[in-house]
């Protein structure tokens, strides 16, 4: 092992330049005995690797080059985060980057709450739950359209106040799950009921298909949190 020094580094816990002290390893290369027949005999095994240090702290030393590129990201990192605080601060969370990420269309059957009168929708076959930027979609099917989706309605996240994830077992609006299940509905062993809370006080209710309370919850994880910080403490 031979010690060896190099200017012109960058100790990032000094903040300054140095002359970066490092050590020299020599190692024996895993491919080497491959490569004999290829070298006419003659080993790669005097290959070498030099870490430097700070003389001063002992920290990490590394070049300029990639002192700057490591500051570069680090800046970039900052300047996300100081977009996504702006964007929860504003009350717009939906807009910060992969909220919907891994989100899939989910099977679903509409309860109601939407609106307050006679709601055409309550109950249709074939419908589907989607979460985007947009809001929370409900999408219905068409034979005529050759079973193409269409979107039903629209809840936009800037009329959302809060969401709820319950079991239809315990739920305070079991009785309207049963309801809704004597139109021709059938009983899936798991389930979930997704609650959305408006900014008028209504509640708009959706029974989730092929999926436990606590799947959703954690499927839904990044978008409950951007909720909670746009509430607030």
């Amino acid at each position: 092992m031979a010690q060896r020094t190099q200017g012109g580094m960058w100790c990032a816990s000094c903040k300054k330049p140095i002359m970066g002290v490092g050590n020299t390893h020599r190692f024996r290369n895993a491919f080497s005995v491959m490569a004999v027949p290829a070298t006419g005999g003659l080993s790669l095994g005097g290959l070498k690797s030099t870490s430097f240090v700070c003389p001063t702290c002992g920290g990490p030393a590394v070049t300029k080059a990639v002192a700057a590129r490591q500051a570069m990201k680090a800046n970039v990192q900052e300047q996300h985060e100081a977009d996504r605080r702006r964007k929860v601060d504003d009350g717009a969370w939906w807009l910060l980057r992969g909220v919907f990420r891994g989100i899939l269309p989910i099977k679903t059957l509409y309860l109601g709450g939407r609106l307050p009168t006679v709601d055409p929708d309550v109950g249709r076959n074939g419908t589907t739950l989607r979460l985007n930027v947009q809001g929370l979609q409900l999408l219905g099917t068409f034979l005529k359209l050759k079973g193409t989706f269409k979107v039903l309605f629209t809840i936009p996240w800037s009329d959302v106040t809060d969401i709820a994830i319950e079991s239809p077992t315990v739920s305070r609006h079991s009785q309207l799950i049963s309801e809704v299940r004597t139109q021709g509905h059938d009983d899936h062993e798991n389930e979930a009921v997704l609650i959305v809370e408006k900014l008028d006080g209504s509640e708009v209710l959706f029974l989730i298909s092929d999926i436990t309370p606590e799947d959703l919850a954690a499927t839904l994880a990044r978008v409950i949190e951007g909720l909670n910080e746009t509430k607030g403490p």
